[in-house]
């Protein structure tokens, strides 16, 4: 996920097969669910300039349930 800190459009690349299809859920660092969204192309961007500034969670969950988060500004 590529910038970070993110201003308006937020790109990512999904390295393998195993995070086609995935559900990208954002959640605002107290918690609460902000955006979320089913990811299938392999390279693509989210606009996020809805959302205020501050410090998010990004959690990717492909169809096997493996997770990854992220961090962003």
């Amino acid at each position: 996920y590529f910038p970070n800190p993110v201003s308006s459009d937020l790109h990512y690349t999904i390295l393998n097969e195993l995070w086609e299809n995935s559900i990208v859920s954002i959640f605002s660092i107290q918690g609460v669910l902000v955006y979320k969204t089913q990811i299938s192309n392999e390279t693509d961007h989210f606009n996020l300039s809805f959302l205020s500034s501050g410090n998010y969670i990004i959690k990717v969950q492909n169809p096997a349930h493996k997770e990854y988060t992220v961090k962003v500004i």
